[in-house]
């Protein structure tokens, strides 16, 4: 996860067109880390309704954590962002590793105030980045389908979204597919370099040999089962 975090927040600093950096978070060395990019640090709030969305809950105890402390999270920087004055504000989760600055680049180029700019998970029709303009246009839906969650509150606010589909950005790691995905691409990312260098993808690559001889025993086994069977058949 540092390592990720790096990736994102270097490429956020490098992109001249983005004016300032601002880093969600309780953790103290996440803290540390992100102030050496001099990003400004907001802390998660204890909680903070979210008007309109589509996933309330009458328990906000049990209601704010998961998907739905994410979109509050956001929620309440993307208010603040707003009362600053703020024209609009990009949207970037911390494990997208490959993102660049050519993607940020072009979301910028692409993107229009006001207006909705979204670059979708190309796994899980999530998203991976999200443009908003003004900030409080419309509330984050992030979660399963977030794509279309946010295209339709844009259609609903009478704009229609620009959609963006970059191989990079599009990759978000929450699986170990997600990783083997992420090292099937050319190293280039400190994430990857990482994972080169430590002996995690040896970990995995022994993991996936024991599933397969697992998985071949089984087989075998299956198959001498009914050859037994059809023996006793023919007896």
């Amino acid at each position: 996860m540092k390592h990720m975090i790096d990736d994102v927040l270097s490429v956020v600093c490098e992109t001249s067109e983005i004016t300032g950096l601002v880093v969600i978070t309780d953790d103290k060395d996440v803290r540390a880390q992100a102030l050496k990019y001099n990003a400004r640090i907001l802390a998660e709030p204890v909680s903070i309704p979210l008007k309109g969305a589509d996933f309330q809950s009458e328990d906000a105890s049990a209601a704010f954590r998961g998907v739905e402390r994410l979109n509050r999270i956001f929620a309440m920087a993307m208010s603040k962002l707003a009362e600053e004055g703020e024209e609009g504000v990009l949207l970037l989760p911390a494990d997208v590793p490959l993102v660049t600055v050519d993607n940020l680049k072009e979301m910028l180029a692409r993107h229009i105030n006001p207006g909705v700019t979204i670059v979708p998970a190309s796994a899980d029709g999530g998203t991976n980045a999200m443009m908003v303009s003004p900030p409080q246009l419309i509330n984050p839906g992030f979660g399963e389908l977030s794509c279309q969650r946010h295209c339709e509150y844009s259609r609903a606010n009478g704009i229609e979204p620009e959609v963006l589909c970059f191989p990079e950005l599009g990759l978000d790691i929450d699986t170990v597919d997600d990783l083997r995905r992420l090292m099937s691409t050319p190293p280039r990312s400190r994430t990857q370099r990482f994972l080169l260098e430590s002996d995690i993808m040896k970990q995995i690559e022994c993991l996936d040999e024991r599933l397969l001889d697992h998985d071949r025993l089984d087989y075998e086994s299956l198959g001498r089962e009914s050859l037994a069977q059809d023996g006793r058949k023919i007896g």
